[in-house]
């Protein structure tokens, strides 16, 4: 094989393998929130999340 074609495969590799790891999902957690109002200008904040299937968070600062 030429160095040439030995350079090529090695820049279609590299490229691969970098374009596989950029396709990673960035946000697998959605989250929702409701206000009820409590009167007297107070109100409860109610967040929920909803994370996909085979993700795990370790901290509940994402």
């Amino acid at each position: 094989m030429s160095l040439r074609f030995k350079g090529f495969i090695l820049l279609l590799v590299s490229y691969l393998a970098i374009y596989s790891v950029s396709g990673q999902i960035e946000d697998p957690v959605k989250w929702k929130w409701e206000a009820y109002d409590l009167g007297n200008s107070e109100y409860e904040l109610v967040f929920t999340s909803d994370i996909e299937e085979h993700w795990h968070t370790y901290s509940q600062y994402l």
